[in-house]
């Protein structure tokens, strides 16, 4: 019986020290898994952290620029409204000269009108109006040899 005890005994001490050992393995291989687990984390870190600074230096990036663009962006709208202030004054001068010009025409229209009436007027033969009344110096024959061209000179002379 003792010996079977101890056989029994013995069985029992090298069965926990085989679960002892199967226990220790596993254990090694949870730590170098949970080991593994934190280079991989670590190393996902790290990754994600350069991304991230990465970004941020293109964000930074894209910032500029797009201060710079909103600077252009502002003198573009500048100069615009500079040459919408520059059209409007151009037009308003186009208006006043188109003006000015429509005025002069009418003058000059008007001149001529007047310059063809008394063109026309002067190379009309005269009406016979009242009698002439002569200078008593003058002779008869002087009258009739005064031709008819002299009469109208005089005519428009004494208009």
């Amino acid at each position: 019986i003792a010996r079977q005890a101890e056989a029994q005994e013995l069985q029992v001490h090298q069965d926990l020290e085989r679960r002892c050992e199967e226990a220790r393995n596993e254990l090694e291989r949870l730590r170098a898994e949970v080991q593994r687990m934190h280079v991989a984390q670590d190393s996902a870190v790290s990754t994600r952290s350069q991304m991230l600074r990465d970004n941020s230096s293109e964000l930074r990036r894209f910032d500029d620029e797009l201060r710079i663009l909103r600077a252009d962006n502002r003198e573009f709208q500048a100069a615009a409204a500079r040459d919408q202030r520059t059209l409007k004054e151009a037009d308003v001068d186009r208006r006043r000269l188109k003006m000015e010009i429509e005025q002069e025409r009418r003058a000059k229209e008007e001149a001529e009108a007047k310059l063809r009436a008394a063109i026309i007027s002067a190379s009309a033969p005269a009406a016979p109006a009242a009698p002439v009344l002569r200078p008593a110096l003058r002779s008869p024959s002087a009258d009739r040899r005064e031709s008819s061209q002299g009469r109208q000179n005089r005519c428009v002379r004494d208009q």
